[in-house]
């Protein structure tokens, strides 16, 4: 659950804008200026933006083949004949899928963002004035087809222009879902502004006609030479203000130019119109880059009443004590006054093989103008070798006559790289396409018209497929068009548990079954191993060959977003070896209050899964989609899944109960905060005891450093890769890129169904790209970092350099702690706060490369502690050192949220650094052979058969068993301490308890959970 950070996020506006100086720049925008910090963030090999690099070869065009429907029966789900099921093609194409899609800022200034799957990448600009729009669409070469076009705007019914690519209001990117297949990419918060009447033109300079400035938690406050400053004394409530006096009439924004240390985000508060004092209803946001001077525009179209004369303007920044916060510029100015009360949101439904476009509007006030909604995508003609054109009567390579109202496609053969088209959908009332040749430019217009009055709330969108491939041939494309114009319409589903097909959402690309879901305490309470079923005969059309994204969602009736995980079965109940993509938005949490208002209705909850599946044009598959809540076989299932935020989020639980989540581009802006939800199985419940969710901790943090001139570094997520997503173990690994290019960070965040403790398993892993220079390393360098965020603690405890585990009272101040070598860990204890829970951290293991040589000091905890909260990191025992290339930080820890505020000792701490580390799980293997993982306990079976023992450990032990010839569920049996056991797999259901995988050799390995707390050693025999 998210509820704990959401006092951070209530006030967080949808217009917060930021640009910086000393950005970070890639190669495509290098004519933006850049001087301090000249990197790029992205993939080893850059899009290339240069078309005429190669010379072009004479290419013959192959003869057109085009598809019809055919006019065949539909299949009779009861006769329907399915020997012809043909999973392996689909096996291998879904894990051939798996992880191929992704997206990330190009730059630490987080200006551009690029968006990458198989086929394709495209590149849109968050923050450049007048072009906040695509900078290019590539292919999978990184050659661009076109750049710097693709503007949404709006055509009054006057004929005025509002554009969204001159927007003051700065794009910001978020994904509601993430994972193997699929992100919907939305870049959000874009105005329309009519470009002409944009200009600054007055202002008032708030720092300059200000006088005295006072503050609360900050010291050394001072306003001098057009500047104002402050430290942050204690990180509760620091915020400074002053006495203004400007009309609202005159002013509908302000701007800022700071510099902060550590802070991401800051909050505005204005006295205006019937307030005479500070309160939460007026009040604003913004975002910034830690580190570096950042400018900040913010309309105040967020605050309710901003009317009359502004006399007073109050400034919330700052997150750490020490902290220095500095303003350069502040003044209230008028932009973008000749606006539309619409808002933008561009949405990129990307999937590992194909992309869906959606342009949407929603009225932020009721708009009456009318008019049309559109966008233009410009293409220089000389760099079109042929352009083809299809309608209902034919398809043409020529725009005389040409009549647009029943265009099926357009494609464009672009020279040295390849074929782009957009292929319209065949449903209604999504719109018009059309194509000029106008300036020696092919011009593609898509737009809607605006009919009647757009009600503040309300919504308008068009879409369509976007087309690529490096090839210059057309075939494909037709072959696409007609699979997308044509969806499948014999899909058959039982009637179990409500299940239904509910047809072909062309917009998104998905045909959607929907079940009946249920809530999280009934699921753990009531109906643990309730699995809800959704049983699918679908059947080719007799025509082409093609690959379906399947969406199985929590019907409309029963959704309140609590959908945990799922599998999925074969017409003959096995478990099929395919990645399911798995994820939900709860009910009622309100966190993008424009673009889905619904509060506590159940509007805008979903749970929903993916996967791509094979269909040949004559087969017929049946397959059985499980919604999983509680349990999967005899255990609570483990679980990551995507969880809709204000930011793209992993949400892990064991059963229906939350234990981490993972934030990979961070929670506010570029603040470094990883782990958002952060809870112990050992900590209070909500609700009395019989809730489902535990309290969380803490604010915690990964690569974070300070090089010797001063300049402060976090990083930029690259990648992730998800290997395991349940229901068994959960296991991803995310790739970072430091924000000086200097530094590749690894994450792995590994998790099983424990129900004692959440020991969250991660390896880290550091490669040093380029020197870098630390004047301080321990002081300097964080491998990870915490803080209480909003709790005391009263206790810390340790391993001290003499091997002695400590407890201790808090020290106010600032210390370095040497910590002994022997599995090294510190922990906070005794919140303030009733039923708050403790946080530490263990060190399991270690292999470090420092200046080329073999690192053999200790680790160091940096404690600081300021009367109020507590800030830790972990480091290493060094001073003045340089990180040399090809330098690695190899090093394994344990994450560890546990027990009660009124907890006596760090007992739990002790325990699991017994269980996980001294005495950890253990594999001896007497069939097959052992499989180096670094967390979960692997064999290889060997003929198909393996044979181990597995001792060590504390609570659920997932063990993987690799090297089978296929997935058909193997025959397992246990001894406990030498005794025969009837332990089992499978739970009530009959045909769950394990997962299955293909793995990159072909071959098939199972996971499996077992349980160490009841035997000292099991032996387990696996056959198939």
């Amino acid at each position: 659950m998210k509820k704990f950070i959401s006092a951070l996020l209530a006030a967080v506006t949808l217009f917060a804008v930021v640009s910086c100086e000393n950005n970070v720049t890639p190669p495509e925008t290098a004519d933006q200026t850049d001087t301090e910090q000249e990197t790029t963030i992205g993939k080893e090999t850059e899009p290339m933006t240069d078309t005429d690099v190669e010379t072009d070869e004479p290419i013959t065009d192959e003869e057109p083949v085009f598809y019809e429907r055919s006019d065949r029966d539909p299949v009779d789900p009861e006769k329907a004949d399915l020997s012809s099921a043909d999973w392996n093609t689909t096996i291998t194409a879904a894990n051939a899928n798996a992880n191929k899609v992704n997206g990330k800022f190009t730059d630490a200034g987080r200006n551009k963002f690029l968006i990458y799957n198989g086929n394709m990448s495209l590149l849109y600009d968050l923050t450049t004035y007048g072009q906040k729009q695509v900078s290019a669409l590539y292919n999978a070469e990184g050659k661009a087809y076109f750049e710097n076009t693709g503007d949404a705007y709006i055509i009054d019914s006057n004929g005025t222009t509002y554009s969204g690519a001159y927007s003051p209001v700065n794009g910001r990117m978020n994904s509601n879902r993430i994972g193997y297949y699929y992100y919907d990419f939305r870049f959000r918060d874009q105005t329309f502004v009519n470009p002409e009447s944009d200009s600054e033109g007055e202002t008032y300079d708030i720092l300059a006609k200000t006088g005295k400035w006072t503050g609360n938690d900050v010291k050394d406050l001072s306003k001098k030479k057009g500047s104002l400053t402050y430290t942050v004394q204690s990180p509760v409530d620091p915020f400074v203000y002053s006495a203004v006096k400007f009309s609202a009439d005159k002013f509908n924004a302000v701007v800022i130019t700071l510099r902060t240390e550590y802070s991401t985000n800051g909050y505005f508060y204005i006295k205006a119109g019937s307030h005479d004092e500070f309160n939460q209803d007026q009040m604003t946001s913004f975002k910034c880059s830690a580190g570096q001077w950042t400018t900040v525009f913010v309309p105040f179209s967020a605050i309710p009443d901003y009317t009359g004369n502004v006399t007073g303007f109050r400034i919330d920044c700052g997150n750490q004590s020490g902290e220095k916060i500095e303003v350069k510029e502040l003044k209230a100015v008028c932009r973008g006054s000749d606006t539309v009360p619409l808002a933008l949101e561009r949405i990129f439904h990307t999937y590992s093989d194909k992309m869906h476009e959606q342009f949407r509007i929603v009225a932020t006030g009721d708009y009456s103008a009318g008019g049309k909604f559109e966008t233009k995508t410009v293409i220089p003609a000389d760099t079109v070798r042929k352009m083809i054109i299809k309608n209902a009567v034919g398809e043409v390579s020529s725009l005389d006559g040409f009549d647009f109202s029943s265009t099926e496609y357009v494609g464009f053969d672009i020279k040295n790289v390849g074929i782009y088209g957009i292929i319209m959908p065949s449903i209604d009332n999504n719109g018009y396409i059309k194509v000029e040749l106008t300036d020696g430019n092919y011009v593609i217009t898509r737009g809607i018209r605006i009919s009647g009055t757009l009600k503040k709330t309300a919504d308008l969108y068009f879409g369509h497929r976007v087309y690529t491939s490096t090839e210059h041939q057309f075939n494909d494309l037709r072959k696409e068009a007609y699979i997308e114009r044509n969806p499948l319409t014999d899909i058959y589903v039982k009637d179990i548990d409500n299940a239904k097909y509910e047809g072909y959402d062309a917009i998104i690309g998905s045909y959607v079954l929907t079940v009946k879901a249920i809530e999280f305490s009934p699921a753990k309470y009531n109906y643990p191993d309730k699995h809800f079923n959704i049983n699918t005969i679908i059947c080719g059309d007799g025509v082409v060959d093609r690959t379906v994204y399947i969406q199985t969602a929590e019907n409309a009736r029963t959704r309140r977003g609590r959908l945990e995980c799922a599998a999925m079965l074969d017409g003959e109940n096995r478990v099929l070896p395919i990645p399911l993509e798995v994820g939900k938005n709860f009910d009622g949490e309100n966190e993008e209050p424009l673009y889905y208002p619904e509060y506590a209705t159940g509007a805008a909850a979903y749970g929903e899964v993916y996967v791509p599946i094979t269909v040949g044009k004559d087969e017929n598959k049946q397959f059985t989609m499980l919604h999983l809540y509680q349990n999967w076989g005899n255990y609570p299932l483990k679980q990551l899944s995507f969880i809709a935020f204000h930011i793209p989020y992993y949400h892990l639980s064991v059963g229906v109960t939350e234990t981490n989540c993972i934030v990979p581009y961070f929670v506010n802006g570029k603040d470094g905060w990883t782990l958002p939800d952060f809870r112990a199985n050992s900590a209070p419940l909500w609700d009395n005891g019989r809730g489902t969710q535990h309290t969380s901790v803490g604010r915690l943090y990964f690569l974070q450093y300070k090089d010797a001139e001063g300049n402060r570094y976090k990083s930029e997520s690259q990648d992730a890769t998800i290997v395991s997503s349940g229901p068994v173990y959960a296991d991803i690994t995310m790739n970072y890129l430091s924000d000086d290019g200097k530094i590749n960070a690894t994450y792995r965040h590994t998790e099983m169904a424990q129900t004692d403790e959440n020991r969250t398993f991660y390896n880290i892993k550091l490669e040093v790209l380029d020197d870098i220079s630390i004047s301080d390393f321990k002081r300097d360098f964080s491998i990870f970092s915490f803080d209480s965020y909003s709790l005391t603690f009263s206790k810390v405890g340790y391993l001290d350099e003499n091997g002695e585990m400590v407890t201790e009272n808090t020290v106010e101040g600032d210390r370095v702690i040497k910590l002994g070598k022997e599995y090294p860990y510190f922990d906070y204890y005794r919140g303030n706060v009733k039923e708050s829970v403790n946080f530490a951290l263990i060190v399991r293991r270690s292999d470090i490369t420092i200046g080329g040589k073999k690192y053999d000091g200790n680790f160091v905890f940096v404690d600081k502690f300021d009367g109020i909260q507590s800030c830790a990191s972990l480091s290493l025992d060094l001073d003045e050192v340089t990180l040399r290339k090809g330098d690695v930080l190899d090093i394994d820890i344990i994450l560890l949220p546990w027990g009660y505020s009124t907890t006596l000792s760090d007992k739990n701490v002790r325990n699991v650094r017994k269980d996980s580390c001294i005495d950890p799980y253990k594999i001896t293997v007497t069939e097959g052979e052992e499989y180096a993982d670094l967390f979960v306990p692997s064999v290889r079976a060997k003929d198909n058969k393996a044979v181990f023992k597995i001792s060590g450990g504390a609570s659920t032990a997932a063990v993987r068993v690799y090297g089978f010839k296929d997935y058909t569920v193997p025959t397992v049996t246990f001894k406990a301490d030498g005794a025969d056991t009837d332990i089992k797999l499978a739970g009530v259901n009959g045909y769950d308890g394990y997962q299955v995988y293909l793995d990159d050799d072909g071959t098939y390995s199972f996971s499996f959970n077992v349980n160490m707390d009841k035997a000292d050693e099991y032996e387990i025999t696996v056959i198939q």
